[in-house]
């Protein structure tokens, strides 16, 4: 668990790095662009798609790949979801229904024989624990 909360802030500082070069790089690139505008070497207008397609060449793959990496991060740094049937640290069954709902989910008090034999167990283990 230590090792994968080392690793969470790697990846955090990582996409921080990815994220302040993604700035940089779009502030410069706004300075280039802007400096060709004032010179009149491109006008505005008639070359938009040129100039959306040189920040997205300079600057958009390393505003993804800081999401995707911040990403990656914040799931490493989750703790593990419980399941239903997992053993937990006092290793007690994790219970999410009872003894009633059980039987209404399989069938009548009668009808036991529909049951799979750790499902009796659980349900056995789960009475003990009531008592």
């Amino acid at each position: 668990m230590i090792v994968r909360k080392i690793a969470s802030y790697v990846f955090y500082v990582v996409a921080a790095l990815l994220l302040g070069f993604a700035i940089w790089a779009f502030s410069h690139s706004a300075d280039i662009i802007s400096e060709a505008i004032e010179t009149g070497q491109i006008t505005l207008m008639g070359n938009l798609y040129d100039i959306i397609g040189f920040y997205m060449a300079n600057t958009g793959q390393y505003f993804v790949f800081a999401i995707l990496i911040a990403g990656i991060g914040m799931l490493l740094g989750k703790k593990e979801r419980v399941t239903s049937g997992t053993r937990l640290n006092n290793n007690d069954y994790a219970k999410t229904q009872n003894d009633a709902e059980l039987d209404e989910w399989f069938g009548s008090e009668n009808n036991k024989a529909g049951r799979s034999a750790e499902a009796e167990l659980l349900a056995q283990a789960t009475r003990e624990d009531d008592e």
